[in-house]
């Protein structure tokens, strides 16, 4: 359902124009049309038809709804948001967001409530940004290695896989960038190890091995499948 600001026109697929109850409503009016007079506070009785009070049934959550995303989480504020698609997205982004907010205000019980919104998005982001969720899983490590390693998930095969490790300055200080080491076949500048070979020299810390360094299909080249054919054949 929609209503228009201006004309207040109902566009509506679920309700009629069949009268509900009345509105009661307490407004100042002039009664007295005497210069000076004091307006007096009278009961007004308000005619809505089905479809009216539909719409105004839901309208004060959508109202609360609006007011937690603009004025409690003011993620459209802290966030510059000059561009239209930006600004859509995450408007989107606040939206979810809220509704996640109260569908756990909602199951949880209301002693374990925090009253303050911010506690609950500032423990949401934290989970968002250290959680394992989106992250590649490796295969279950050989058994004649680590049997109660529970750390490796499913076998997905042997894939390309980005380094995780970071380049550093000659005084050994991390930076920013993400390390880079030459192909094994086309001795190319690549960012992505072989996961499988990368595991054996993880497991073999005794053995000196070079990173498996291969390049991704990306740049057009077959590095890889090259090194999955002789050393990794199905």
């Amino acid at each position: 359902m929609w209503v228009d600001r201006d004309r207040r026109y109902f566009v509506s697929n679920t309700e009629t124009m069949e009268g509900a109850e009345p509105i009661f409503r307490i407004r100042w009016r002039q009664v007295d049309s005497t210069l000076n007079a004091e307006p007096e506070r009278q009961e007004l009785t308000l005619e809505q038809p089905s479809l009216v009070k539909c719409y105004y049934d839901v309208c004060s959550s959508i109202d609360r709804h609006n007011k937690q995303r603009q004025d409690d989480l003011e993620l459209e504020r802290s966030v510059n948001t000059k561009d239209w698609w930006k600004r859509v997205c995450l408007t989107i982004f606040g939206m979810i967001l809220v509704d996640t907010c109260n569908f756990h205000q909602a199951c949880v019980h209301p002693s374990d409530i925090d009253s303050n919104p911010d506690t609950f998005w500032t423990g949401l982001a934290e989970e968002m940004v250290d959680n394992q969720l989106d992250g590649r899983s490796l295969r279950t490590r050989r058994t004649d290695v680590a049997a109660n390693d529970s750390s490796r998930c499913i076998n997905i095969g042997t894939h390309l896989t980005p380094t995780t490790e970071r380049k550093r300055k000659k005084n050994g200080e991390l930076t920013n960038y993400t390390l880079q080491g030459n192909c094994r076949i086309c001795h190319k500048k690549t960012s992505y190890v072989c996961s499988e070979c990368e595991i054996q020299r993880k497991d073999n810390p005794d053995i000196r091995r070079q990173k498996p360094w291969f390049c991704h299909k990306k740049n057009r080249r077959s590095c890889f499948s090259q090194h999955l054919e002789k050393m990794h054949p199905a």
